[in-house]
Formats: structure tokens, sequence, C-alpha cells
């Protein structure tokens, strides 16, 4: 009995165990099953033996001893936790599927051969090798389980990819997810159960599926400047319902091609584009052999700005298209349409939405300030006017779509728009108001800032960032934008420009908070006043520059990642104005390793550069002239490429320090040289000068005439042994390491006396004893540091006051209180024990 309990305690406790999640790592070499034992270990490289991974397993492959790229067959479906890659291509092969609750792929690249859902959360990561996920089955990939998802680090180097002929990725998912493919790849289909789903490049499907079954008014969006082309075979499934999945093609530069011979597609019995969007650009090119291949019946009215008829016939007779202003209009080449489409006419619309209201509601808008009575949505062409009439003073506007117009014109009101959309507009005016933008704003030709306090707040919500971009590659005019008519930003604000015109630029020069990013993608951009950037993106090769202006500070915060470039014409900073200087505490690799990135622009002296990363390196990636250099915290591995510190430069030390030496040079001359003469002697002040790059050790007094020399190590140096009633004047010569620095200008003359031990601050015209409201106030000059004496006497000589006063080489001023005394005339004695002086005072 006590062994039939014993044993059945130990497979109790042995189920329990089982029932808790544990770590599986693969040690199966290069190729191996599953499901053998031989394949997992508990530890990473360890002992293999576990039993194959459970569902609530974590399993990883991260390349330990033999394990790099290993081929892993699969016999059974598999279902467990999470699946982790680390710097591990791993192939699955096998016709079966995998499920996981998340998933990470880190410098890998991962190929399957079958189905794999995902339920959770998928995380790219790495730099070393680009992590990528490739699909290459008939089988399934899908993102989501009908609940949140939150997709990480997938991006245009971090991507999937699948295979034309068979792969399907499909979405289910309440998130809205943006999903980047490897670029131009064509796919077998894309399914969208539930979701928002933005494509981030250019992609070709055989089908695309937003099954009418779902009606979760789905999407699939095409973000700006991507192509989505519907390539021809294969059947696509849409809905008629109001509610069904639709394309929502209206970012600016995308474009929807419709290149499909099914007749699911093009019977007009499905809704395709998201109704109430203004299509960007709409191709048919359907080169099918019949009409029922080759001719797209509408199943509704839409809109688009640009209408490209490749090849088919669009049967519009009961469904109008209508060409908004402002696009390019129908381009004709192969294809007709059965009627003529309607030509838009551009309009100017005023808001008229009162303080809150939707962009896309007709009735928030006229064609008169401040009259209801012409409602209708801005069009692409047109020009847009908040004026501030009653009720509009200062709205919030929503915006439910990207939008675009002519011009946009903000007067006395203070508008405020939310909604994560874009907008575009060619011209932009901003008088006497403050405009609030927090979204992305593409401004392409002109921005006009007037007025009193007309300014531009880019304020993006949460952590996604946001583009401010003025100029879209060509030529672009800005006024006004001044320190008092500035833009304003936050910790997720990118202001980017992209123009062929030069420009200079004013933030509000009083925010605490960094820029998330200063992009400059095209032209020369200079800082009219101080910033503060996590990021500075200047990657492309288009010979541009971020300017610093005149005494202006720049300064590269903390965190986030730069990019540079290493190209010839990549993009620069350049930091050679006057009174300029660039501060870098960022502790971003990217800035930091630089290598041979180019991050100032050669050929130019950096006026000042100050290194303060704490515990960080920065390395530069070609040798660099810097004016003054302060060296706050951090490491400057200047090993491969040196700096110099040009005759007239100086260098500051702090806790920083560089690898090897600086290339020096000789230290500049002293300034503002002033002689005070005294008794045989004369005291010498100046200013210290730029070091050079090497630290100041002495500094040597020369006199004129006789050249008497003296040395010291600080200002003010006192020369004695001069001739008394000879006028002298002085020199100063500075010396560090490398020798003798240039002397300074010639000081001011003096002459050296025997009562000049104690006399009047004659530069001030006043003289050494003053007396006024029961006080006497001494003024005085000493080459003697000693104390003073001050002695107080009545007209027969009798002593009064005596006072010890502390006394300095060079100016002094003591006061002293006679109130006391009855009114008379007094003596006054002041002596610093080699001369002294006297007067006499009446105290009224």
């Amino acid at each position: 009995m006590k062994t039939r309990l014993l044993t059945l305690l130990f497979v109790c406790l042995f189920a329990i165990a089982n029932t808790f999640a544990a770590n599986r790592y693969w040690v199966g070499g290069t190729a191996a099953t599953w499901a053998a034992t031989t394949s997992w270990s508990e530890t990473s490289g360890g002992v293999s033996g576990a039993s194959a991974p459970l569902a609530a397993d974590n399993v990883i492959f991260d390349n330990s001893g033999t394990n790099a790229n290993p081929t892993v067959t699969i016999a059974v479906a598999t279902v467990v936790d999470s699946i982790a890659f680390s710097s591990s291509n791993v192939t699955f092969a096998g016709a079966f599927s995998i499920t996981a609750n998340k998933m990470k792929v880190d410098n890998s690249q991962v190929k399957f051969v079958n189905s794999v859902f995902i339920n959770s959360s998928l995380a790219f990561s790495g730099i070393d090798k680009t992590p990528t996920i490739t699909h290459s089955t008939a089988g399934t990939f899908q993102l989501g389980n009908g609940g949140a998802f939150t997709l990480t680090g997938n991006s245009t180097t971090n991507y999937f990819a699948g295979s034309a002929s068979s792969s399907s990725f499909r979405y289910n998912t309440t998130s809205e997810l943006t999903v980047f493919f490897k670029p131009s790849s064509t796919l077998a289909g894309i399914y969208i159960y539930k979701g928002l789903i933005t494509l981030g490049n250019t992609l070709i499907t055989n089908r695309l599926n937003l099954p009418s079954t779902s009606n979760n008014n789905q999407e699939l969006i095409l973000a700006p400047n991507i192509t989505f082309t519907l390539a021809a075979g294969g059947s696509s499934g849409f809905s008629g319902a109001a509610n069904g999945g639709t394309v929502n093609a209206s970012a600016l530069g995308s474009k929807f091609v419709i290149q499909s011979t099914s007749a699911t597609v093009l019977n007009a019995s499905i809704r395709i584009f998201k109704t109430g969007t203004t299509i960007n650009h709409f191709e048919f090119n359907s080169a099918g052999t019949t009409p029922e291949t080759s001719t797209f019946v509408l199943f509704e009215p839409i809109r688009v700005r640009t209408l490209t008829l490749t090849a088919g016939t669009i049967n519009n007779t009961n469904n109008s298209i209508t060409i908004e202003p402002g696009g390019l209009g129908v381009v004709t080449v192969a294809g007709s349409t059965t009627a003529d489409v309607i030509m838009g006419v551009p309009a100017t619309r005023y808001w008229v939405g009162g303080l809150a209201g939707d962009w896309s509601n007709p009735a928030n808008w006229g064609t008169a300030s401040g009259s209801k009575d012409t409602p209708g949505v801005p069009g692409f062409g047109d020009t847009i006017i908040f004026d501030a009439a009653t009720g509009n003073e200062s709205p919030t506007v929503t915006l439910n779509q990207s939008i675009a117009a002519e011009s946009m014109l903000f007067t006395n009101s203070n508008v405020t728009f939310v909604g994560a959309y874009a907008i575009t507009t060619n011209s932009m005016t901003v008088t006497n108001c403050q405009p609030t933008f927090v979204n992305a704003v593409t401004i392409n030709s002109a921005l006009t800032m007037d007025g009193a306090l007309a300014r531009i707040s880019h304020l993006p919500p949460g952590t996604t960032i946001y583009r401010f971009t003025l100029g879209n590659g060509n030529a672009f005019t800005m006024t006004g934008n001044s320190a008092a008519n500035y833009f304003e930003g936050n910790g997720v604000s990118n202001f980017t420009y992209n123009t062929t015109s030069a420009q200079t630029v004013y933030f509000n020069n009083n925010s605490i908070t960094p820029l998330a990013v200063i992009q400059v993608d095209k032209g020369l951009i200079t800082l009219g006043n101080d910033v503060k950037s996590v990021r500075i993106n200047l990657s492309s090769a288009n010979n541009q520059e971020l300017i610093l202006g005149e005494n202006v500070t720049f300064t590269l915060a903390a965190g986030g990642s730069s990019n540079l470039s290493s190209a010839v014409g990549g993009g620069v900073i350049n930091a050679s104005a006057a009174g300029s200087k660039f501060i870098i505490l960022t502790v971003s690799a990217t800035f930091l390793n630089a290598g041979t990135k180019r991050i100032f622009k050669n050929a130019t002296t950096i006026e000042h550069l100050e290194l303060n990363s704490t515990d960080n390196t920065f390395i530069p990636g070609y040798p660099l002239t810097v004016k003054n250099l302060t060296l706050t915290a951090g490491t400057i591995d200047n090993t491969t490429n040196n700096i110099t510190i040009p005759f007239g430069g100086n260098l500051v030390v702090g806790t920083g320090t560089t690898i090897v030496d600086l290339d020096a040079s000789l230290p500049s001359a002293p300034t503002n040289v002033v002689a005070t003469a005294g008794n045989a002697q004369a005291s010498v002040a100046f200013t210290v000068p730029a070091n050079g790059g090497s630290a100041i050790v002495s500094y040597t007094v020369r006199a004129f005439p006789g050249g008497r020399v003296v040395t010291g190590s600080a200002s003010p140096i006192v020369i004695t042994g001069l001739t008394n009633e000879t006028a002298y004047t002085f020199t100063v010569t500075a010396q560090n390491d490398l020798g003798d620095g240039d002397a300074s200008q010639v000081s001011n003359q003096v002459t050296p006396n025997l009562n000049s031990a104690i006399q009047s601050i004659t530069d001030d015209k006043i003289s050494i004893f003053n007396y006024s409201n029961g006080t006497i106030t001494l003024n005085y000059n000493s080459d003697n540091s000693s104390n003073a004496i001050f002695k107080l006497l009545n007209l027969n000589g009798q002593v009064l006051m005596t006072r010890t006063l502390s006394t300095v080489a060079g100016k002094n001023k003591n006061s002293i209180a006679i109130d006391n005394l009855p009114a008379g005339m007094y003596i006054v004695y002041l002596s610093d024990g080699v001369n002294s002086q006297t007067d006499k005072i009446i105290k009224q």
C-alpha cells in the first residue's frame, strides 16, 4: 500500500510539474526533427534529452554549439507559448502548422514552409543580420487570432517575404498594423479578417480577400507613395455590405492598380474602395480577352485625383467618376470609360463647423465666411480658410482620413487638428494665430507666417513620431519665421526639410523639451536659434546641410539613434559660424561610433564642439578641426582620425578625455592688458587667452623701456625693479608645452612713483576720502596686499578713531561711520605701511 501511494504521489507531482512552462533550447544540430528528445535541452548548448516543447513552453533557437542554420522537420501540428530566434537562420520543413502566442526574430532570417499562426505579438530586432521572415508554402502565415496584436521592428529592411504562387498572409487583429514586405515583391494573397492593415511598401498580390462574412470594417490601407497592384489571375473576395472590407487608397502618392481579370472584382457586385474617401491614383490595366475580363463596372460613384486608363474599359454609366481638382486628371493610354468623367472645379471652403467638428462632414464647410448655405467637404484643389468667424475662433477639427488642399489659410484662428491622418497642402499662411497639428503635415511650396505671434505647433500625442515637412524636393519659400514667429514641437515631433531652397528656421528658443528628430532630406537649413533634438537624420546623398547660425547652440540630446551617411554627397552638419556650438549628449552608437560616417562638413573649422556623453566614446570618421573643444564627459577616440585645435583655439577639460594627444597649437595672445603703477613696480592684469589645445603653463610680462621680464602663473603679475618717475608700457605672452604664443597688444602707460602705494582711483575720477551722510568712503589703489591703517584726528592732532582695513593689490573700497561725532573739521589719514595720504573733511 505504501509503495502504491508513493508511486501515485510521484505521478501526480510529475503531472503537476509538467503543467508549468519550461524553456526548450534547440541542440539538434543542423538537421533534426522537432519531436526528438535529442533535439532539445533545458539550457543553451546544454545536454540533450529534454522532452519536446509543450503548449506552455518557450522555444529558443540561439545558434549555440553546432546549431548554426538548422533545418527543423515538423511531423505533427505544434503549439508553444513563444518562439525566439537569436542569430539563428532556421528553416522549418514539414506540412504541419506552428502556433505560438509570441515570436521574436533577432538577427535571424527564418524560413517557414508550413502554416504559421502568431496570436499576440511579433518582434523584429537586431542589426548584425537583417531580420526577415520568409513564407514559401501553400499554407497560411497569420498575425492575430481576433484580439489585439503588437508588431514591432518590421520595416523596409526587416521584412516579410512570400511566394507569388502560394504564400497567403492573413490578418485577424483589432490593432492597426503597418506591415512591410520585401519591396516590390509578389504574393499569392492577402486576407484581412479583422483590422486596419497599412502597407508600408510597394507590393503586388494575385488575390486580395476581405471576406464579406467578417463585416468588421476591415481595411487594406496604402501608405503615402505606395503602389499596390491587384495582379491578373486569381479571384479576389470583397463585400457588397456597408461594413465589409475595403481598400483605402487616399494617401498622397499612393496608387492602386487593377490588373485583375476576375469577374468577382470587375462585375459591380462588390464594394472595393472605402466609401467617402478620395482615391489618390487609380490605374485600370485589365487586358482581358473578353468584355467580362476587361471591363470594370463600378459598384458606386468614386472620386479620384488621378485616373490612368492603361487598358480595358471602366463602365461608369450608372456610377460616376469625379476627378478632384489638383491632381493629374485623366491619363489615357489604351483604356477608356463608357461615360465622361466629371471634372471637379476648385473652390474656396470656409470652416463653419463651430468649436469642434469632423473635417469630413459637409455641413462644417461653406463657400463664404460664416455661411452654411453651400455645404461641401474641401477637395484636393480647394483653398481652405479658417478665419475666426463667430463661433469658430479656436476650433478643434477631427480628421478621419488624410487630407490635401491647394492652400490653407489661418487668420486669427487657433485651430487644433486631431486624428492620426496626414495633411498636405501646396501653401500655408498663418496670420495672427497659432494652429496646432498633432499629425503628419507636408507643405509643398510656400509657408507664410504673418502678424503678431504667428506660430505653428506640432505636438503629436503618445510615442508615434509624425513628420512636419517643408517642401517636396523642389523650391520652397518661407517668410515671416523668426524668433517671435516660431515653430514649436515635442518629444515625438519630426521636422523634415526637403527643398532646393536655402532656409533659415526658428524654433521656440525657450523650450526645454528636445524635438524627436530634425531631418534634412534635401537643402541647406540654417538654425536661427538654440535647438535640442534627440535625433538628426542626414542620410541621403543630396549634399544637404544642417547649418548652425551665428551664436546658435544645437544640442543632440541623449537617447535615440541618428541617421548619418558615409557618402561623399551625404548630409552633414555645418558648425562653422562665429559663436555657434554643437553639443553631443547622445548615447546612440550610430552617432558616437561613427567610423567612416560624415558628421561635420569637411574642410571647415568647427567653432565649438562639446562632448558630454558620460561613459561613452565618440569616434570621428575623419580628421576634424575644432576651434573650441570642451570635454565635459566621455571619451573621444581620436586614434585614427585626430582633432586639430588651430591657432587661437581653446581646449576645456572636465572629466572627458581623448585617447591620444590632440594636434595642438601655440596659445593666442592675452587681451585686455591693464597696468597699475606702484612704488618702483607695476601690477599687470590681463584676460587669459585661448590655450591652443594644450594647457598654458606660464605667462611672461615684459616692460618697455628696459625690457625687464617677469614670469607668473596667473593674472595679475607684479613686475618689480622699475624706476620711479619713468613711464612704462607692458606686453604679456602665454606659454604652453609647444612654446611661446604671440605677445599681447601694448598696455596702457603708467609711471611708478614713491607715493603710488596709496593713490586715488584716477580712472574713476574719485578722490581717496569721500564724506557723505555720516560715512567716510575710502576709494584707493594699493600695490601692497597687507592691511592699511585709517586714522581720524581733530585739528589738534588728537587721534579720535583708528581702523585696520583689509587691503588687496589694486582697487579697494571701505566705509567708516562717524555719525556719532559732532559737526566740525577733521583730519583723515591712510597708510599701507609704506606710504600714506592725509586730507581734511568737514562734517556738517
